[in-house]
């Protein structure tokens, strides 16, 4: 199993557990405990004339009355196919709060050269901030990805310019949050050429030939880089661009520092399995861990990587929780996948070891 970066299906859709209740401790999760909406839920979308690949990347609920409540529906962000002769666009939609078949909105942006959006934040201003990547020319001669900037207001409608960041290479923008005057993105950097010092804002250390964990802090009035960070696992150097590192998502602590969480490649020795990477910063951009967690038994013969990352709140304690992908199946099939569940203190520690598996 590779968890493609490009193709991957939605993390954030997840399987209730009916038959048992989830416990951990003194904790116990069940069915009691969830409150299922009313309304047309479960949403789906198809595009009206198309009806190829749709799919949903991110979901962000919203206020749009500035009571300081986000109950006024959701923005989704994702990718859609226009017509089958074309390739894809980024989408964003707006859907009420009951889910109704018909979308308030929905519009698509990019130029048909596989530009997605893979993420989307309300911010501090009552707009939006998407985060994906486009295919162009802007930097060298041939089409490659770059992360990607847009800023809209609640109608869907472009504030300012789009912004484009990365090289020569392939870079993506798979998470963003605001963070007072700046917005973070993580994402992955890369050059296929392996060629180091591809980017144009220079690098901090050697990239893989696939890519590297890559976090910027951006100003909010200029959308200028502030900083701009890359991060690989203790074995790089892979000349091979199936192998890669990428960050998948990012949080901000109660401290005010950042939890960065992906995929990692060069973690291991062989590098062909994938580690789940964490790694906390701090507001300017300083490393404070960089960690891998995974099941390391049989010379490293399995995958596990998160896709999303967060700080939990438990009495007087944080810890940081990250959800994504076991590979292969340690209880049915070796052909399919667990969903991992690993957890950590806030200086990194493992919590639960080697982390959980549902």
């Amino acid at each position: 199993m590779k968890a493609y970066k490009y193709r991957q299906s939605i993390a954030t859709l997840f399987a209730l557990l009916l038959a048992q209740p989830i416990s951990v401790g003194a904790q116990t999760c069940t069915l009691n405990n969830i409150t299922i909406s009313t309304g047309s839920w479960p949403f789906t979308w198809d595009h009206p004339t198309a009806h190829d690949n749709d799919i949903a990347w991110d979901i962000e609920p919203i206020d749009d009355d500035n009571d300081g409540i986000k109950d006024n529906g959701f923005i989704v962000v994702g990718e859609t196919q226009t017509a089958t002769s074309l390739k894809i666009q980024a989408l964003v939609m707006r859907i009420d709060s009951l889910g109704s078949a018909t979308p308030v909105w929905w519009k698509t942006f990019g130029s048909n050269k596989n530009d997605v959006a893979y993420s989307v934040k309300q911010t501090s201003d009552g707009n939006l901030i998407v985060c994906g990547s486009k295919t162009s020319k802007k930097f060298g001669t041939s089409n490659n990805s770059n992360v990607w900037l847009v800023k809209l207001d609640l109608n869907g409608d472009t504030i300012g310019t789009q912004h484009e960041y990365g090289s020569t290479g392939n870079e993506d923008g798979f998470a963003v949050v605001e963070d007072g005057e700046y917005y973070v993105v993580a994402g992955a950097t890369g050059n296929n050429n392996h060629v180091d010092n591809d980017l144009t804002i220079g690098q901090t250390d050697d990239i893989n030939a696939g890519g590297d964990y890559w976090v910027l802090q951006i100003d909010t009035s200029d959308f200028s880089v502030n900083w701009q960070k890359n991060f690989h696992g203790d074995n790089p150097g892979s000349t091979d661009t199936a192998y890669s590192d990428f960050a998948r998502s990012i949080a901000i602590t109660h401290a005010g520092n950042y939890i960065v969480g992906g995929f990692c490649e060069s973690c291991e020795p062989n590098k062909q399995q994938q580690q789940a990477m964490l790694v906390k910063l701090n507001s300017s951009g300083g490393k404070i861990f960089k960690y891998d967690y995974g099941d390391e038994s049989s010379n490293y013969q399995r995958d596990q990587g998160c896709h999303s990352v967060i700080e939990t709140h438990e009495g007087s304690v944080y810890r940081y929780v990250g959800t994504g992908v076991a590979h292969p199946d340690t209880c049915f099939n070796a052909k399919s996948h667990d969903v991992y569940v690993p957890k950590t203190t806030t200086a990194g520690n493992d919590y639960w070891t080697p982390g959980c598996k549902l």
